[in-house]
């Protein structure tokens, strides 16, 4: 595909045809290949290519006709620049008259997006409380990518972003460079107290999903009330007073004070 995608299969066709005028039995096909594309595959419409000597033989290629050779392997997951391929062709068993048009180039270029995701606040404490997501997604490859850019979110349905147009030139693409912000809300519910925090999962792609961006993760956490526990007793007899209850004196609401007074009320 054009764009690339790292991490998945390329292939690549190379057709070689004959101008004459003579018969051509044998040639050197040299594919330098990329150093991104790993355990490449050939194949051949005829004769017998060898991937090691790039030797082409038992052939019987006329003026006019054409042989095919195709590679297919995959784009390193680590690969970030573009991938370029230069094939060359020469006969060994005849003098081709026109050199100049036994080489050809292929350039694939690079496609990326990243993500940057913020949350807002960073803490959370009530039922209904709402957590914003901020998005920042870039086009961090060589290409431009056609719009709209999505971004899905595993915990929110529905993440906004404007339409690239808005940025850059203003067209309908993001151009390398160009960046987008998205926003998004996440309601807390009991479910979320309970567990302590939230972590979401969030990934951006362009409209062709040309380019996926890595995951970005963003993590809130509860800040949980204070609660007392514990038996309240008669100072003197040590038994249990049935009914009391322990409140720290002037204790900020939700928030534990050092060295509090408890106050002993008997119902």
């Amino acid at each position: 595909p054009k764009p690339f995608v790292a991490g998945q299969a390329i292939t690549y066709t190379i057709v070689v045809t004959s101008a004459g005028p003579s018969t051509v039995a044998s040639l050197l096909l040299t594919d330098n290949l990329p150093a991104g594309i790993v355990n490449p595959l050939y194949g051949w419409s005829s004769g017998a290519y060898s991937p090691n000597t790039r030797t082409w033989n038992n052939l019987a290629l006329a003026a006019g006709e054409r042989i095919t050779l195709t590679v297919t392997g995959a784009v390193s997951a680590t690969q970030n620049v573009d991938l370029t391929n230069t094939a060359t062709v020469t006969p060994t068993d005849a003098i081709d008259p026109n050199p100049g048009n036994n080489q050809s180039t292929d350039v694939n270029p690079y496609a990326a997006l990243t993500l940057a995701k913020t949350a807002a606040p960073t803490t959370y404490s009530a039922v209904g409380q709402v957590i914003t997501y901020t998005y920042v997604v870039t086009n961090s490859g060589n290409v431009r990518l056609a719009g709209p850019v999505t971004v899905t979110d595993d915990k929110i349905a529905s993440v906004l972003c404007p339409a690239v147009d808005i940025v850059g030139n203003h067209d309908g693409f993001l151009d390398p460079g160009e960046a987008l912000v998205c926003t998004g809300a996440h309601t807390i519910a009991q479910a979320h107290l309970d567990a302590g925090f939230v972590t979401n999962l969030a990934s951006a792609t362009d409209a062709n999903r040309a380019a996926t961006s890595p995951t970005a993760t963003a993590t809130v956490t509860a800040v949980l009330p204070t609660v007392l526990t514990g038996v309240v007793t008669d100072k003197t007899t040590r038994l249990p007073i049935v009914g009391a209850t322990g409140v720290p004196r002037a204790q900020t609401p939700r928030l534990p004070v050092a060295g509090a007074t408890v106050v002993v009320t008997d119902s």
